[in-house]
């Protein structure tokens, strides 16, 4: 360790040694904190850093789980937001154990890396943490966790349905202003709701997606146990489907930081750690390829990529580097896999079907560039027989409160703008009436901040509209009025007019 980063970190040490520890394993705050420290340590801007400089604005608690956090965000989160986002939502997660009961008796090391931690997907930052909690709060406080968790369903339930929509994941904010989102939005959303109110989740996903179905869900850890989450709001582990994944090999997820939980590690970056979660899904198998040179010896630092089939090609579903006796391990729910493995020029190619949870060799006996063929008579995975079931009492139960929460909804979306009250506005402020329904129509519940933006870019409509024709239906949804403002005034007027609209005017690069 070099001299500098060995005298910062003693005096971080001493600086948050004299108050009550948020990470008590002194061996896991070791190494956040030398992490912390290459990331405070490499080329990033040292003022983004700042709010670690003053001793009187961070308690023990607060520097150590904000040290947590900027150890592990990718780096794009610390260029891009201001460091009191994540404290404001730090603050709002630590006051959470004097609130709720459960709280008090989840494992640190699960509550730091499945609580604290305001990013869960790609999803645009906002300050869901405090908003969702105090929506939230007075309906589960007087609840058990499990309880608690089916609240909280119920009222993700009310507040968004889902919809196909763009790639690009909205906020947890978004998406409850919008009314709708796609499954991996709806999946941001209620972790963020679990996480709001202290009780721990995760996004599921699977490498490949073989039946075009959902690939993405949510599991809940309630009193020590992991379970996985769907629209019922009676039982938890149900779905329309036997498991989440009947169709899937592998199911795994992505931990913020490093984490050495129960599952087993897949791989580890410098910002999370994957695990693997098939055994909670379905049969497993344990497959062990062994690669070998033509001479039978065994092959060191093979690659070894274990493929499904998926739609009429093949998918990388889990890679690995053989070991000094020549061996790789694949881990998985039962179904057919097509195994690569190549070194230098050679290479091997082998259909395994894991029903059989048996060891295989594979000879290095290919020349890169030669043609092969590989007969594959494609078998799905085999899916979970021992999930809970829906009582009928329950589905009925159900299908009112689904009723319920629909209507819920559909009173909160008849608060949206009309499009009279758009024309009328239009009309005020001398607006194309066309041109302002159609935008306030496709923003949702952000046609206030449409609204107030055509109120101030009154002086020049023809821009203004230009600049919100330009941008997607889910960017006018959750589009601020700042960013709005700063286009409209400061992006360059031109001559050429055949890509400006698109390319210089539009916010979105």
């Amino acid at each position: 360790m070099r001299i500098s980063t060995y005298i910062l970190l003693l005096c971080l040490t001493l600086f948050v040694s004299c108050e009550k520890d948020f990470i008590t394993n002194k061996s896991h705050l070791n190494i956040i904190e030398i992490d912390f420290i290459a990331r405070k340590n490499s080329r990033l801007n040292t003022e983004l850093f700042d709010i670690f400089n003053n001793n009187k604005s961070l308690n023990k608690q607060q520097y150590q789980a904000m040290m947590f956090l900027y150890a592990y965000m990718p780096l794009g989160d610390i260029v891009d937001y201001p460091s009191a986002l994540f404290l404001n939502s730090v603050n709002a997660t630590l006051i959470l154990e004097s609130k709720l009961e459960w709280v008090k008796s989840t494992p640190e090391d699960i509550f730091r890396h499945f609580v604290l931690p305001l990013r869960i997907n790609d999803e645009y930052l906002d300050s869901s943490r405090i908003e969702l909690f105090e929506q939230l709060y007075q309906r589960v406080k007087n609840l058990s966790m499990n309880d608690a968790v089916l609240e909280v369903i119920k009222w993700r339930n009310e507040k968004s349905t889902y919809k196909s929509t763009s790639s690009r994941t909205s906020s947890p904010i978004a998406t409850v202003k919008s009314a709708f989102g796609n499954y991996n939005e709806i999946g941001v959303l209620t972790i963020a709701a679990l996480r709001a109110i202290g009780i721990p989740a995760r996004q599921v996903y699977t490498p490949s997606n073989l039946a075009n179905s959902n690939n993405t869900w949510v599991e809940v850890w309630i009193d020590g146990k992991w379970y996985y989450l769907n629209n019922n709001e009676q039982t938890l582990n149900t779905t329309e489907q036997s498991t989440p994944t009947p169709k899937h090999l592998l199911a795994r997820s992505k931990v913020f930081g490093r984490y050495s939980g129960s599952e087993p590690t897949i791989d580890q970056t410098n910002n999370y750690t994957e695990v693997g979660l098939s055994k909670n899904y379905a049969p497993k198998s344990q497959t062990t390829v062994t690669v070998v040179d033509k001479q039978g010896s065994p092959v060191q630092d093979a690659e070894v990529i274990f493929n499904l089939f998926d739609r009429a090609s093949l998918v990388p579903a889990h890679s690995a580097k053989t070991a000094e006796d020549g061996t790789a391990e694949l881990n998985s729910k039962l179904g057919d896999v097509v195994v690569w493995v190549s070194k230098g020029d050679k290479f091997g190619v082998k259909v395994i079907d894991t029903h059989k949870n048996e060891n295989i060799t594979i000879r290095l006996d290919q020349t890169i560039g030669d043609k092969y063929t590989v007969k594959l008579k494609h078998r799905l995975p085999v899916g979970s027989t021992t999930n809970s079931s829906v009582t009928p009492q329950q589905q009925e139960k159900n299908n009112k409160r689904i009723k319920e929460e629909t209507q819920i909804r559909n009173n909160y979306i008849s608060n949206f703008m009309t499009s009279d009250d758009a024309k009328r506005m239009a009309r005020e402020l001398e607006y194309n009436s066309n041109n302002v329904v159609d935008l306030i129509k496709r923003s949702r519940g952000n046609w206030r901040t449409i609204s107030d933006f055509l109120h101030k870019a009154k002086d020049n409509k023809k821009r203004a509209i230009a600049l919100l024709s330009s941008i997607t239906d889910k960017d006018l949804r959750d589009i601020n009025e700042k960013t709005l403002l700063d286009h409209y005034n400061f992006a360059p007027s031109l001559t050429y007019r055949n890509l400006y609209n698109s390319c210089v005017l539009n916010p979105r690069v």
